[in-house]
């Protein structure tokens, strides 16, 4: 899992071309983000859940290292539905985030993340050792050690690829609209952040050293 993918920046600039740069730039820009935000990214375990919708109430059982969540599903709940139910049963919770992301409005299926509260050093319990149990008619996959990007991350990943592909290309673009997409780079006298124009990065959240 990336930051974005060549897919997703083509779908979400309309541009076609430059495919080796653009796949080439992804790890950049991540590791580029990363060093402005200046704190990692969260790591935690993501239970994807795929179902169209129930044709009868069922339970899901989450159990973390012991720690058992049984949730009361209902009939014709999808799957943005499910990960809503799991989300407000476990919440709040003094041992784990829960986020739930729906890929897209047509989706039959929605990521579930967990990540820890705790300290790195409490190696008593761990979102590593998440089990799902639940009936046929719902698909899950869990896969822990999943790089959790912040909300919007993805966009500004894309202005930073396509500030980079202006720059190779030498156009001194002001901004650019194409259908719900538009980004806006503004002249060299522009603050910079990590060596972009504050107006690419600018949405990034920044964190600041606590000794």
């Amino acid at each position: 899992m990336a930051i974005t993918t060549l897919a997703n920046f083509k779908t979400l600039t309309g541009t076609t071309g430059n495919d080796k740069r653009v796949a080439a730039l992804i790890s950049r820009v991540e590791a580029d983000y990363e060093s402005i935000r200046n704190k990692p990214f969260d790591t935690g375990t993501l239970v994807n859940i795929e179902t169209t919708g129930l044709s009868a109430d069922e339970d899901i059982t989450i159990d973390l290292n012991n720690y058992c969540y049984t949730v009361k599903l209902k009939d014709g709940d999808n799957a943005k539905m499910i990960g809503y139910r799991i989300s407000h049963y476990v919440l709040p919770s003094h041992l784990v985030n829960v986020k739930v992301v729906l890929a897209n409005a047509t989706s039959s299926g929605v990521d579930v993340y967990f990540t820890e509260k705790f300290p790195n050093w409490q190696e008593d319990y761990s979102v590593l050792d998440l089990d799902v149990t639940t009936s046929a008619a719902i698909a899950t996959d869990v896969t822990p050690m999943t790089t959790i990007y912040p909300d919007g991350a993805e966009l500004v990943a894309v202005n930073m690829i396509q500030y980079h592909l202006n720059t190779m290309t030498g156009i001194g673009k002001g901004s650019e609209s194409l259908g719900d997409y538009s980004v806006t780079f503004k002249g060299s006298n522009e603050p910079t952040l990590g060596g972009y124009p504050a107006s690419v990065v600018g949405n990034i959240k920044r964190f600041a050293v606590t000794l």
